[in-house]
């Protein structure tokens, strides 16, 4: 065993702020990381799949000494949630997942924004793992006493991004998002300044992870602004990743595109399955390499990510602990 320090940054438009634990563990980092895991708005206020993943959680958590999760938004479904004080923190979050001692760093999703956003953040303080500091935010992950940086992870509101005011449930039923006071900010602006920065200071792994999906082929299908304005600064700045959910199932795909490849990686399945293709022609020819949905919604997935200074595993695994899918990624230097 060697004793690591593991050093979180997080990087916030308006300060910095710094979370940190010292553990001992093999010399690796591991992660989870899924999306639209948010239970439901009526008792039990959690779904089956959503308990199932969870206690799958606790349990590869116990037995791999995980570090810190990643919940790619969606946080509470249908409408978010009214304000700092309401029940479903501890209802659908609090009370369902049970590793009290491992940091979660969340962003927003679109059904978050039925409700009050800024609640979420203000959650930030109420809890001690309940980490979304700021709508865009940076992890950075460093080990070996904080000597070797590891991974750079960027946080994005895709919400923000996408300029929507409004969206169509399943039930062709119109909602309007809260986004009226985020409008005029140039947030593609600040990525690639964010980008261009952090290109120079030579992480092995850089990660963006928003709600929404560059390209995808299930039911919602690729993000035309993130396909447009994202995945330039993505190729152009030589990304490794990008972690998105929004869809219900578990894809991958890679895209090679200005001399450089980017992983891109759904998880959503965390809480209500969905099977669709109906978009896999529109994605770049031969970039699905992986697809898998639960159509009996029982079971649910979930990302486990290893990294260390020579790859990054991600394995997808169902809550049997089937292991559906590996992807590898070589570390950039």
């Amino acid at each position: 065993m060697i004793l690591i320090y593991f050093y979180l940054m997080v990087r916030l438009s308006y300060g910095l702020c710094k979370f940190s634990n010292e553990r001992q563990f093999q010399n690796s980092i591991l992660k989870i990381h899924n999306g639209d895991w948010g239970g439901i708005p009526i008792f039990p206020y959690r779904t089956i799949v959503q308990q199932n993943v969870a206690l799958f959680m606790h349990n590869v958590s116990k037995n791999m000494n995980v570090h810190f999760q990643l919940g790619l938004g969606d946080n509470f479904y249908f409408d978010g949630v009214k304000s700092v004080d309401d029940k479903r923190f501890k209802l659908s979050f609090e009370d369902v997942f049970l590793d009290q001692e491992i940091p979660w760093f969340f962003i927003l999703g679109n059904h978050d924004y039925l409700g009050n956003p800024h609640a979420q953040i203000e959650y930030t303080e109420r809890s001690k793992r309940w980490i979304l500091p700021n709508y865009n935010y940076s992890i950075s992950v460093n080990i070996n006493q904080g000597k070797n940086k590891l991974i750079y992870i960027l946080m994005i509101d895709t919400v923000l991004l996408s300029q929507e005011t409004e969206f169509r449930d399943r039930s062709n039923k119109v909602k309007t998002l809260n986004v009226t006071d985020h409008k005029k900010n140039d947030y593609f602006q600040e990525i690639e300044e964010t980008l261009k920065k952090i290109s120079l200071e030579k992480y092995p792994y850089v990660i963006v992870a928003g709600h929404y999906p560059v390209w995808s082929v299930s039911e919602h299908g690729p993000t035309k602004i993130l396909v447009d304005k994202l995945r330039p600064l993505l190729h152009k700045y030589k990304v490794n990743a990008y972690f998105a959910g929004h869809e219900h199932d578990m894809e991958h795909l890679s895209h090679t595109y200005m001399n450089s490849t980017v992983e891109y990686i759904i998880t959503g399945i965390a809480n209500l399955p969905y099977y669709s293709t109906e978009h896999l022609n529109d994605v770049p020819k031969d970039s699905l390499k992986y697809y898998w949905a639960d159509i009996f919604q029982i079971h649910g997935a979930l990302a486990l990510v290893e990294a260390d200074l020579n790859a990054m595993n991600i394995t997808y695994i169902k809550t049997n602990g089937e292991k559906l899918y590996q992807i590898k990624i070589k570390n950039k230097f």
